[in-house]
């Protein structure tokens, strides 16, 4: 088996929206190697106004903390997409490569995330 090979799967729930019956999840794997990617963050600590139809549950960073980890530790924060439910809590893991696409930027750029300086696009032109 690979050293990089998945060895630990997480799912955590952060929040819902409670009208529609939905979880809103993460999930962190932890590699052979010792890396953790963190895959979406969930929602943002403080939900924006017109956000109601959201409810937060136990916040990512909590959860991690619960099994020793903090947002240091993680190695690779990967967004399935970039919507508030997603993406709430990039900002807190600020050591993490950020694997986004180019046109990621711009929404990145509208949350106030992106400031030019965070190591996020590497491999690409």
């Amino acid at each position: 088996m690979s050293q990089n090979a998945m060895k630990r799967l997480y799912l955590m729930q952060v929040g819902s929206m409670p009208e529609y019956q939905i979880p809103i999840v993460c999930y962190l794997v932890q590699t052979g190697d010792g890396k953790n990617i963190l895959i979406d963050s969930g929602l943002p600590e403080i939900m924006p106004e017109g956000e109601a139809e959201f409810e937060n549950g136990q916040d990512v960073i909590e959860q991690l903390a619960s099994i020793g980890l903090k947002p240091d530790d993680i190695d690779t924060v990967i967004s399935t997409h970039y919507d508030i439910d997603h993406a709430g809590r990039h900002a807190a893991f600020t050591k993490a490569l950020l694997p986004i696409d180019p046109n990621g930027i711009s929404q990145w750029s509208a949350f106030g995330w992106w400031t030019g300086t965070r190591n996020c696009c590497r491999g690409w032109s």
